[in-house]
């Protein structure tokens, strides 16, 4: 059973490290229940500048159906609304 896309929300944080920047990703589960962790997952980058914790956001925005983030310049932590599975094609 697949949620609706209003359920798809990834959740993001850029902090400084100590070797420069870590970028964390992560999507909560609907129904955290009996997990671990509240999370479906959760993806940490460790990167040497923000401008490339940046690139990397911005380029998971796209893969996860955001349209127009090449401009963007997003503050160190939020949410944002994705598309259910964006890169998913049922064709052959």
């Amino acid at each position: 059973m697949y949620a609706f896309a209003s359920e798809h929300t990834l959740h993001y944080q850029i902090t400084n490290d100590t070797s420069g920047y870590r970028l964390s990703l992560w999507e909560m589960a609907a129904h955290p229940e009996g997990r671990p962790k509240p999370y479906l997952y959760r993806i940490n980058y460790s990167l040497a500048s923000w401008e490339e914790a940046q690139a990397l956001l911005r380029q998971h925005l796209a893969l996860n159906g955001m349209d127009c983030v090449s401009d963007l310049t997003l503050p160190r932590q939020g949410k944002v609304r994705i598309l259910p599975h964006p890169t998913w094609s049922l064709e052959a």
